[in-house]
């Protein structure tokens, strides 16, 4: 039963037990302790929102500050165009390295036909007796 029936029921009792002047009274009094628990429990409630506004504004200003800290990080707030300047520099790193890999393999090339024709001339000197 909650406390709305057991309210009713109050009354019902007391409206075949007494007067209907006492009843009345009885039953506003009832009413006013209803109303002060209402109130009460409304007052803690917006206590309680209250608190609530107060932790979320205080995130919300936190995660704005943190923000603004992210954009100040790079140049002229512009997040898209330091992205974009990292990838230019990778390509340009990528490209340095492919252009020392195909030096190094025409050196490697180079290297290995130098020595073949240095050994045939040296094998021809050789067998010819001399230099």
């Amino acid at each position: 039963m909650d406390r709305d029936d057991r309210l009713f029921q109050s009354m019902m009792n007391n409206m075949h037990s007494e007067d209907p002047i006492t009843t009345l009274v009885a039953l506003i009094g009832e009413l006013r302790n209803e109303q002060k628990r209402m109130a009460d429990t409304m007052d803690s409630r917006t206590k309680q929102v209250d608190e609530i506004d107060r932790k979320i504004d205080a995130l919300s200003n936190e995660s704005n500050e943190r923000h603004m800290q992210i954009l100040n990080a790079f140049p002229s707030s512009d997040i898209d165009g330091h992205r974009r300047y990292h990838e230019a520099v990778i390509k340009r790193i990528e490209l340095r390295n492919d252009i020392v890999r195909d030096c190094l393999k025409r050196a490697a090339q180079v290297g290995f036909i130098g020595s073949l024709i240095w050994l045939c001339k040296a094998v021809f000197f050789y067998t010819k007796g001399s230099p």
